[in-house]
């Protein structure tokens, strides 16, 4: 059963199918290598290999500049804006 699209679940997706084809073109280039095929001209597998190399930059890029949940200032700031001064006046008159 598949697991629902939340956020950890996507990234280790794309992290999984990029590392899937990044070994996979390159085991596809090893074998083209034992079979003495010539590879030094414009060979497809070298544009796939470019392009999948973009999408690992672009992954490592985008994942580094997500923004993070600090949440100990969350809770601050949930705490100050539910924060209402009326309850705090009744606290300290009793």
């Amino acid at each position: 059963m598949e697991e629902p699209d939340n956020d950890d679940n996507v990234w280790n997706k794309l992290d999984t199918n990029i590392t899937f084809v990044y070994a996979n073109s390159s085991i596809y280039w090893l074998y083209l290598l034992l079979k003495e095929t010539d590879l030094t001209g414009e060979h497809p597998i070298k544009d796939e290999i470019g392009r999948v190399r973009k999408y690992m930059n672009d992954y490592i890029q985008i994942k580094r500049d997500q923004p993070t949940l600090n949440i100990r200032i969350a809770k601050n700031l949930i705490r100050n804006a539910l924060w209402d001064p009326t309850n705090n006046l009744n606290k300290n008159d009793k």
